[in-house]
C-alpha cells in the first residue's frame, strides 16, 4: 500500500481509531506524510525530506514544528530519508523540485 502527504495522514488517522487492514497488505510505504507521529504498524515504512515545501507550508499553517514527513518519527523504526535529485540540487531548484522527486522515487515491486 502506498500513501503520500495528506493521504498518510487519512491512514494514520484510521489506524488510530482501531480500523484493521486487511492481512494481505504486508507493507504501507508512507511518502512525505503529513503527520506528526506514526501509527506503531511494523508495516508501515516512513520516506521523509526536509526539503518538501508542501510540509513546509503545512507546518506553518498548523503552527507546529514536528513533522514525520519531513524529519522522520524519532519512535518509528522504519524511517527512510529521501533526498532530493542531486542535478536539481545543483541548480539551486531543491524546494521546488523536492516533493516531485519524493513521488519519482516510488518504485511499485510485485509481492512474491
Amino acid at each position: 500500500m502506498i500513501c503520500h502527504s495528506l493521504g498518510c495522514h487519512a491512514v494514520n488517522e484510521l489506524l488510530s481509531l482501531g480500523y484493521q487492514l486487511p492481512d494481505s497488505i504486508k507493507e504501507i510505504r508512507f511518502y512525505q506524510a503529513d503527520v506528526e507521529t506514526i501509527f506503531p504498524d511494523q508495516r508501515i515504512i516512513n520516506y521523509h525530506s526536509p526539503y518538501d515545501p508542501v510540509l513546509i507550508a503545512a507546518n506553518l499553517a498548523n503552527l507546529r514544528n514536528v513533522n514525520a514527513g519531513m524529519f522522520g518519527d524519532p519512535n518509528h523504526d522504519n524511517n527512510i530519508k529521501l533526498d532530493p535529485n542531486p542535478v536539481r540540487s545543483l541548480t539551486g531548484n531543491v524546494l521546488i523540485n523536492a516533493h516531485l522527486d519524493s513521488v519519482n522515487s516510488i518504485k511499485i515491486t510485485k509481492q512474491k
